[in-house]
């Protein structure tokens, strides 16, 4: 009986509670992930580090005692297998620069839907399971992984052709979601293009994302009332 994958475990520093309480809500809704600590401070943050000794750590930038991305390298000598996604509102070049000669592997500006944050999950996951099998890899894979690291953000990444085939993805249905884009008036959420379409908007997200994911596609996030809603249009 093979065993389930390992759970990756995250502190998320942040000090406003009711921020750090939404991203703590956004690390516990990810499949394979669990908050180990919840920490305002940077002595705190440096003392969850060495009890906890977390896999990731979502790191802010202005703290009451300190700045994060001074703090990014000191907690990853405490933890040398340690990844720090940056989390803030600061939009200054110096600070992308700074963040990225720390080694985060991700940087997301406040304030982001939870998809922005799983698309980082997911570039950290690829990540760690490099050190997890001896599996060879091509150099597309490489720079692929690359590309997205350095930019800290996984749009950064070689776009694949959009007319590949991909594994779980059915050919007629992702033409019919890229028609359904094409003839929309304007940008198609992933309920309506499920309901253009005729399958679930699970699915239809899905597809949607695909072809983001080819550069076939743009998305915006609309905010409102409650989650902000991810809205599609074809390029």
């Amino acid at each position: 009986m093979s065993s389930s994958p390992r759970r990756r475990s995250v502190l998320v520093v942040d000090d406003d509670p009711r921020v750090a309480r939404i991203h703590a809500g956004f690390i516990a809704g990810a499949e394979g992930y669990s908050v180990c600590a919840v920490a305002a401070t940077a002595a705190a943050a440096v003392d969850a580090v060495r009890r906890h000794s977390p896999d990731l750590v979502l790191l802010d930038v202005h703290l009451p005692d300190g700045n994060g991305l001074e703090l990014l390298p000191r907690l990853r000598s405490l933890h040398p297998g340690l990844e720090v996604i940056v989390i803030t509102a600061a939009r200054e070049q110096h600070t992308v620069a700074h963040a990225l000669r720390g080694g985060a592997v991700g940087y997301l500006i406040k304030p982001f839907s939870r998809s922005d944050l799983e698309d980082r999950l997911a570039l950290f996951r690829e990540r760690a399971s490099l050190d997890e099998t001896g599996a060879e890899v091509a150099q597309a894979d490489v720079d692929r992984l690359f590309a997205a690291t350095l930019t800290g953000d996984v749009s950064a990444r070689p776009h694949p052709d959009a007319s590949v085939p991909v594994a779980g993805l059915n050919p007629a249905t992702l033409d019919a979601v890229r028609l359904a884009l094409q003839r929309a008036p304007q940008d198609l959420s992933a309920s309506e293009a499920a309901a253009a379409v005729g399958v679930s908007r699970v699915s239809a997200r899905r597809y949607l994302e695909h072809l983001l994911s080819t550069g076939a596609a743009t998305v915006q996030l609309r905010y409102g009332a409650g989650r902000p809603e991810r809205r599609y249009r074809l390029r």
